[in-house]
């Protein structure tokens, strides 16, 4: 969202960057798209809806200070809001230190000018003015794919400083995370099909001990599953197939079975009908309401209470050191076990027990994030193949839920519309108004 721009008078603020032309006002109470901004966590404002152990717990947690790129704000920002809900892009300073291939590696970052260094490529960020930073990147690694979000406190704040990139270039950016993401994706899928230069990628562990549990890639079976019978899968012979054969079964249908197979088609099929016409009749409505809730979230929308709560401001001056971006991975995980433990201690949901029958959770040599990946992510072929075998009932539970949805959107539609034509006054009181 851009801010509307002004003609500037001999009063109005100067701003560093921005061209007069595109001066906005002054003082504004939320980030907009594509600026840098100095963001900085508040641990105590994260969990201020819990306890006050939770509020304890966040006080020992530090308060840094990081610099980020806005790449997308949610809702409807409002002064009114106590939070804006966006969406960032971490700044890092030099390359990033993290080397899990092909998970993590120095090279999955892209520079911003003045910086233009990197081992493979050559493509950068350019705002409209030169960073005031130097050797800074924006990180690509494995734990930044995934969007970056906050709730950033609604407060004025001094926008003069602020510097930006243009629209196209902030398209380009994103177009860089979605590549990033498909090649992550691609490996995975390599990997779960056992491709031999896939699985070379991924380093071998550090002692002969580490790699005791990594499974290998499964071996094709021997015998294929069509040249064995039925029977020796203990499954039963097709019963319409005996029927082929000349069954008693077949040749004593009466004529009374077949009329009741029919009759119950054809009241299936008006029943299907007059279900079909209800629907086609009241799609215009679900639309309407579908985007009348629509626009109530976008209304309502101040974030999600498991991301941290941070402070923002604009001038990137103020900053001596880039602070390692990993540090606010940290800092979020904490503040989400920390709401962990207080959502099951006030009874706000309940702890899931695990299974009695599934084992203890292996532990893998490779240390990973939130996207990384070991050489566990192999799948076998029979749990792919059960997987597979999953997918019909799921889809049928799902569409059944979602007819049960429709159903009920529609009821409680026609309850609000009848709701809304309702006279509100009978006859004889207004006739007495007038």
């Amino acid at each position: 969202m851009s801010t509307k721009s002004r003609p500037p008078t001999p009063d109005t603020p100067q701003f560093r960057y921005l061209p007069k032309d595109q001066w906005p006002a002054p003082i504004v109470h939320f980030p907009n798209l594509g600026d840098f901004v100095v963001l900085t966590v508040d641990p105590v404002a994260s969990v201020a809806h819990l306890d006050e152990a939770a509020k304890h717990a966040a006080r020992a947690l530090p308060r840094q200070r990081f610099v980020a790129l806005v790449m997308e704000v949610y809702g409807l920002p409002l002064n009114t809001k106590p939070f804006t809900h966006c969406s960032f892009a971490l700044v890092r300073q030099g390359l990033p230190t993290r080397h899990n291939p092909p998970w993590d590696s120095p090279e999955m970052c892209y520079p911003i000018l003045p910086n233009a260094r990197h081992p493979t490529r050559d493509e950068t960020v350019q705002p409209i003015h030169p960073l005031p930073l130097d050797d800074c990147y924006i990180d690509m690694t494995s734990a930044f794919l995934d969007a970056i979000r906050c709730r950033v406190t609604t407060s004025p704040r001094d926008y003069t400083p602020v510097l930006r990139v243009t629209m196209s270039q902030l398209t380009r950016l994103e177009a860089l995370f979605s590549d990033e993401v498909a090649n992550l994706e691609d490996i995975e899928e390599r990997l779960a099909m056992g491709d031999l230069d896939a699985i070379a990628s991924v380093p071998l562990p550090t002692t002969p001990l580490s790699a005791f549990q990594i499974p290998l890639p499964p071996s094709p079976s021997l015998t294929p599953l069509e040249d064995k019978g039925p029977s020796e899968f203990g499954m039963k012979t097709d019963f319409h197939a005996s029927r082929s054969e000349g069954s008693e079964y077949g040749a004593e249908r009466t004529a009374a079975d077949a009329t009741d197979e029919v009759s119950m088609i054809g009241s299936d099929d008006s029943d299907s009908s007059v279900e079909g016409s209800e629907e086609l009749g009241s799609e215009a409505a679900d639309d309407q309401l579908f985007e009348m809730l629509r626009f109530e979230n976008i209304l309502n929308d101040v974030g999600d209470l498991r991301d941290p709560a941070v402070h923002v401001s604009y001038d990137l001056s103020e900053v001596g050191e880039v602070v390692d971006p990993i540090s606010f991975i940290k800092i979020r995980d904490e503040l989400r076990r920390i709401i962990d433990e207080a959502e099951i201690r006030l009874g706000i949901r309940v702890e899931s027990a695990p299974s009695a029958r599934s084992p203890p959770p292996k532990l893998s040599p490779v240390p990973s994030t939130k996207l990384d990946r070991s050489a566990n992510a192999v799948q076998t072929t029979d749990t792919v193949r059960n997987e597979s075998n999953e997918r019909v009932p799921r889809m049928m539970l799902l569409r059944k839920a979602l007819t049960s949805c429709r159903r009920a959107s529609l009821s409680l539609w026609d309850h609000l519309r009848g709701l809304a034509t309702f006279p509100c006054h009978s006859a004889s009181a207004t006739s007495d108004a007038m």
